[in-house]
């Protein structure tokens, strides 16, 4: 069995999830179960494409649900030392994705970039979507899945007047969707992005994964730069080429909105990082 574990929840978003489904995707007809930290992740999981996900409290649950031999990816920022050096005998492979740019071993595991090409595996990390097959007919602010410093509510009134809709994430506070609505065209639901994304959609992110994402699937998109982009990431944004913007930068979102669709798909010919 392989068990694709993601660290979820209002602090952390779903990028974790996001990249596990990359994973996924490339395990055909292999036997998989999907683990997440929060219910509210399963709903999503599912519109990720992934088979309904098991959600644990911490990383210490995973020894007790597995088995002798079984392999483990593990999507997390927790503190993984003490699991790997009480449990790596007892799985056939760990292996560990870093969100730092420090990609020293524990021990003997698998250590991959959240962030960056693997110099085996590629960017195995942004395969989930499809390349586009429609020019874009609308841009979309899917800022992230939650906004938990209230980064965006403090900043919507930049987009009041623009010819633009919003996907709610899935974490964000309720409370303000009122508040929201007052500057948006529209506002989608987390769940209907796949459905935007067939239909032709520009994009404007403050997720560096959603972002290359779909920079790498030939959609057009802004990235909102908030000045916490480490030196692993940055790097990431530069080799894909992903366009960075100032999130008061009125005068460039509406240029976004408004130029045409130039995007190119971008060939990424990836190894199984499993095999």
């Amino acid at each position: 069995m392989i068990y694709l574990y993601a660290q979820t929840g209002k602090e952390f978003g779903l990028d974790a999830l996001r990249r596990v489904a990359s994973v996924y995707k490339s395990l055909q007809n292999k036997e998989v179960e999907v683990l997440v930290s929060d219910f509210r992740a399963q709903q999503a999981g599912i519109a990720f494409g992934l088979p309904p996900a098991v959600p644990i409290e911490d990383i210490g649950h995973i020894g007790g649900i597995t088995k002798e031999g079984d392999i483990l990816f593990l999507d997390t920022r927790e503190d993984l030392k003490q699991f790997i050096e009480k449990f790596e005998n007892k799985f056939a492979k760990i292996i560990r994705v870093s969100q730092d740019c420090n990609m020293t071993n524990i021990s003997n595991e698998t250590v991959l970039s959240a962030y960056g090409k693997d110099e085996k595996y590629g960017y195995w990390q942004l395969q989930r979507l499809k390349p586009k097959e429609s020019n874009a007919t609308k841009t979309v602010l899917y800022y992230g899945d939650s906004d938990i410093d209230l980064y965006l509510h403090k900043n919507m009134e930049v987009f009041k007047d623009l010819d633009i809709s919003l996907v709610w994430g899935e974490y964000f506070y309720v409370k303000y969707e009122d508040d929201y609505a007052k500057y948006f065209k529209n506002i989608y639901e987390s769940d209907e992005f796949e459905e935007l994304l067939n239909d032709g959609v520009k994009v404007i992110t403050a997720s560096i994964q959603i972002a290359s994402e779909l920079k790498v699937a030939g959609y057009c998109v802004l990235l909102i730069d908030k000045g916490e982009f480490d030196s692993c990431q940055r790097q990431m944004i530069d080799n894909l080429q992903i366009e960075m913007i100032n999130i008061k930068d009125k005068e460039k979102i509406s240029i976004f909105i408004d130029s045409e669709d130039k995007c190119k798909y971008i060939s990424l010919n990836n190894k199984n990082i499993f095999e």
